[in-house]
């Protein structure tokens, strides 16, 4: 708390504490089974495209189960695509989809990963069998990985080919019990953001930054360092999209010397910082933002205090901001700039 109190410009080296995070549970595969897949990957290069029509309900007719701790080598090679668009994604995702479905018998952390890729596939976790009930998704150009604390329940997944790709795949599933941290350890990077979507507002996420690092600074926007622990949030803003954050304390009753800001590249936060706000302890912090040419923002959740971390709530209104807009950026600049 001393650390708040007494504010500075000093960026001191903070210690990574690790989480741990593997986990297992059974699942159902739709697709031959394939074996191994060429090196590589390919890059997301293309420009932006407007969204697909085909969004909704995926086959999951003839899915299979699969016993906890089960690597499956598999292909979308030849298969039709059913679904081109997720909810919690805003990628074109014209391949043909594996589809694969677990039960959990009771709450659990589940960790999905996607590896031996020749092209360039996606991972998406469905609440149930509908594209629309996207719940989390993992849409880098390499290996993908989710990472979630689950209710008890069934739940589907898809491997889905990003603008026609099609490849052999490895998909591996872990689960365990559900660790202090539950899901919110998963928007620590950029490259595992959470998408604000522009269609919900306001849109209100409540978590905490205990089991996340200190991986971005910021000085730039908010006149002060960001030595606390931070978590990311993927934000899509077309042209003239006007966006505005709030953050404050949560109910777990830590005050802390909070920061927000809003940046367009995780590798360079104080150059490219394009709205922040660390107005003092026990304050709301709170930005306003309107994007003139559009582009994918990252609002970074902070704090001042070396390693400062608590509960939170934040806050975001977006206005003129359902429709997605074009993206000047390649899919290679966009993409792996933030993994």
């Amino acid at each position: 708390m001393l650390a708040s109190l007494v504010r500075n410009r000093i960026h001191p080296m903070n210690t990574r504490a690790l989480a741990p995070l593997w986990l297992l549970v059974g699942i159902t595969l739709v697709a031959p089974a394939l074996a191994t897949s060429d090196p590589g990957a390919s890059k997301k290069a293309a420009p932006r495209l407007a969204k697909q029509q085909r969004t909704g309900n995926v086959d999951c007719a003839a899915a299979r189960a699969l016993e906890c701790g089960a690597v499956l080598d598999s292909t979308t090679i030849g298969l039709v695509n059913g679904t081109s668009n997720y909810g919690c994604a805003d990628y074109d995702e014209t391949g043909g989809e594996v589809v694969v479905r677990f039960t959990l018998a009771a709450p659990a952390q589940v960790t999905i990963h996607l590896s031996g890729l020749a092209s360039d596939l996606d991972l998406f976790l469905l609440a149930g069998c509908d594209a629309s009930g996207c719940i989390a998704a993992s849409t880098g150009v390499s290996d993908e990985t989710i990472v979630r604390c689950l209710e008890a329940g069934t739940y589907h997944l898809v491997v889905d080919g990003y603008h026609g790709a099609a490849s052999a795949f490895r998909l591996q599933l872990d689960c365990g019990p559900c660790g202090p941290c539950g899901p919110d350890a998963l928007a620590d990077l950029c490259s595992m953001a959470a998408l604000i979507p522009g269609n919900r507002s306001p849109y209100v996420i409540s978590g905490n930054t205990r089991c996340a690092h200190d991986d971005y600074h910021d000085s730039g926007c908010t006149g002060y360092s960001s030595l606390g622990r931070d978590l990311a949030y993927r934000i899509v803003m077309p042209p003239g999209c006007i966006m505005q954050a709030f953050l404050r304390d949560g109910p777990d009753g830590v005050t802390l010397d909070r920061s927000l800001f809003l940046v367009e590249s995780c590798d360079d936060p104080a150059g490219t910082c394009v709205a922040g706000s660390d107005a003092g302890i026990e304050v709301e912090e709170s930005i306003t933002y309107q994007s003139a040419a559009g582009g994918i923002y990252y609002l970074i959740v902070d704090a001042f205090g070396l390693d400062a971390s608590g509960d939170f709530v934040l806050e975001v209104r977006q206005t003129n901001c359902s429709v997605v807009g074009i993206e000047s950026r390649t899919w290679q600049e966009v993409k792996r700039l933030y993994r």
